[in-house]
């Protein structure tokens, strides 16, 4: 018998509830769960209780998880103080995980749970797995080990040589989006309900992922109050030969929290880039489609107050100044995936799969990334080598799956019986390479 198992994140939990029921007869499937209002019906569920206020005694030290902490969205948005239920957690996950003993691990690397429960698992040898998009082509996911962007396994699946040239030009034309871009326009019921039942979880003593409401009022009154601060900053004049892009990713989330935790800080990330360039360049600021909590007030005055800092308007879509763009810098963003299609330069901060495209650098200090920089910038970039790109496309067809990875309320057809059938086959090809080891 292998053991599985399942990590709760809110929504999810209910794909990952009808996907266990399709695994192979030889899987127990277990849940772990830290929000009690989503936790499964049926099968082998452990909840953890909510800590009682004597059981959050502040420890001496916390070194051991600083980098969850680092992670943390409540703390670093919700302006939460107590980091005692660190330990807390930590302590009751490490007892569900022993007492199970589990071959495999899914869940994502997100929440501060789930980081905690990867932490274990590493520290112990156990395989824990985050099935997640890769964004390109779209209706595909990856198995990423741990709290990294390393894929595990994969179909070993390629496209003919007409299927990656059809990929790559709808790509480039913005013909298709990657899955997590798909906007489902809800009803007012399915929004209030799902409020609903975030709302009575916080009520009932889930504090540590779910903010508390007044602290999300703020929040999203001052996320209202900086977009027109930084619509007003903003220019729309034509894009200034020899410049840089940097287009911020949306926080929280984990493509920056956890996956580029050494670069979260984007003010500072954007004042590294600022200095790395030649004195004669522009430094574009792009903000996500999405924005959420990444802009503050304190980047808003730096690129009021530096020359050649420009911030691009909220309205103004990537397609419409990509082809204008010298190179792009990031971290994690999907955008790299993008200037890879289109054959055009491309530095990130987090060394991926990406990087094994010759124009897709990995910048891996402050000297190297103003060299890159300098580089691109001067139109000394190296060119891709034929056949590269479809050659890379087929390399992420090959670590990947066919399936889709989200949650119900986000987006149904994640639940019909095909894409479950598809998840199924994954999980079962992943579980079973486990059991063979």
């Amino acid at each position: 018998m292998i053991k599985v198992l399942f990590i709760e994140n809110r929504q999810k939990t209910k794909l990952y509830e009808v996907l266990s029921e399709k695994l192979p007869k030889n899987v127990e499937n277990h849940w772990l769960v830290q929000n009690h209002m989503f936790a499964p019906k049926k099968q082998r569920v452990n909840i953890i209780p909510y800590p009682k206020k004597e059981q959050l005694k502040k420890p001496k030290e916390y070194h051991s998880l600083n980098q969850i902490i680092e992670s943390d969205r409540q703390q670093n948005f919700f302006g939460k103080k107590s980091k005692a239920y660190f330990l807390y957690y930590y302590q009751k996950i490490a007892e569900v995980l022993n007492q199970i003993k589990p071959d495999i691990v899914f869940g994502e690397s997100t929440a501060f749970h789930e980081l905690l429960a990867i932490k274990h698992c590493k520290n112990n040898d156990i395989l824990y797995l985050n099935p997640c998009t890769c964004r390109y082509p779209k209706g595909r996911f990856s198995f990423y080990m741990y709290d990294t962007l390393e894929p595990y396994l994969g179909s070993d699946e390629h496209y003919t040589e007409s299927e990656l040239q059809k990929t790559i030009t709808q790509i480039n034309n913005n013909e298709v989006k990657p899955d997590y871009m798909k906007v489902k326009k809800k009803k007012v019921f399915e929004r209030l309900k799902n409020q609903g039942f975030i709302l009575w979880a916080f009520i009932l003593g889930e504090r540590f992922n779910t903010p508390h409401p007044f602290k999300k009022f703020i929040l999203e009154y001052q996320k209202k109050k900086r977009t027109k601060q930084w619509n007003i900053t903003s220019s729309e004049a034509k894009i200034k030969e020899k410049n840089v892009l940097y287009p911020l990713q949306m926080q929280p989330e984990a493509n920056i929290d956890v996956w580029g935790r050494q670069h979260r800080n984007q003010l500072e990330t954007i004042k590294s880039i600022y200095t790395a360039m030649p004195k004669e360049a522009t430094l574009y600021v792009k903000p996500n489609p999405k924005l959420k909590y990444e802009v503050s007030k304190n980047m808003i005055e730096f690129i009021e107050n530096t020359p050649r800092v420009i911030a691009i308007p909220t309205h103004i879509s990537m397609k419409d100044i990509i082809a204008d763009i010298d190179v792009v810098v990031t971290v994690t963003g999907t955008i790299a995936l993008e200037r890879i299609f289109l054959e055009k330069p491309v530095i990130t901060l987090v060394k991926t799969l990406n990087n094994t495209v010759s124009t897709c650098k990995h910048a891996k200090d402050k000297t190297h990334l103003k060299e890159l920089i300098f580089d691109a910038v001067k139109k000394s970039k190296t060119k891709q080598k034929p056949n590269e790109t479809p050659q890379f496309l087929n390399s992420i067809i090959k670590k990947s799956y066919t399936g889709i990875i989200s949650d119900p309320y986000s987006d149904s057809c994640c639940i019909s019986l095909e894409n479950i059938n598809n998840l199924a086959n994954a999980f079962s090809d992943v579980i079973n390479n486990v059991n063979s080891r």
